[in-house]
């Protein structure tokens, strides 16, 4: 009786073993694999953007840049906006058709901005301008794709898109 209850003793001595070894190497790999895991880091909206398109979501109606140096021109130059952040907090600087903006933003983890310390030179009556000085104000959320960044405003129901901008 002795000798059974020894050998049952060795052998969950040694099974115990094989179960701690096991564990200790899946904790090992485990913080080794996480801790190789380098963060991939979040495309900013920082860069010189050019508006190039809105869209309102809910209608679907579209507008586009009027076309600058024809006689039928609505507007005398680009809008032109610049972000500088860090992923978290940044700021801008834009140039409507008539006047300048700029401010301060926040941006959240789901891509959300909060504007800040929004400030301008005055509204533009044209629709293109008007449009932009509206949508800074109430920018909810921003998509950086490459060399395009798409900003959401009036509560996620319009949206536009800008292009990477080179003079």
């Amino acid at each position: 009786m002795r000798h059974e209850t020894l050998a049952f003793s060795f052998q969950s001595i040694f099974l115990m073993r094989k179960f701690l070894s096991f564990y200790f190497c899946f904790i090992f790999l485990s913080v080794l694999f996480l801790s190789s895991c380098e963060e991939v880091p979040k495309e900013t909206l920082s860069g010189t953007w050019h508006l190039i398109k809105y869209k309102n979501l809910i209608g679907g109606a579209t507008g586009f840049e009027p076309k600058i140096g024809t006689d039928t021109a609505q507007i005398d130059r680009p809008i032109i906006i610049t972000f500088s952040d860090d992923g978290f907090t940044g700021s801008f600087t834009a140039q409507t058709v008539h006047h300048e903006l700029s401010g301060d933003y926040e941006i959240a983890e789901d891509d959300r901005l909060t504007i800040e310390n929004f400030a301008s030179t005055g509204v533009d009556y044209e629709y293109w301008g008007n449009k932009f000085h509206t949508g800074m104000q109430s920018l909810v959320r921003y998509e950086r794709r490459r060399n395009k960044i798409c900003l959401w405003f009036n509560n996620g129901r319009e949206r536009m898109t800008l292009e990477a901008w080179e003079e």
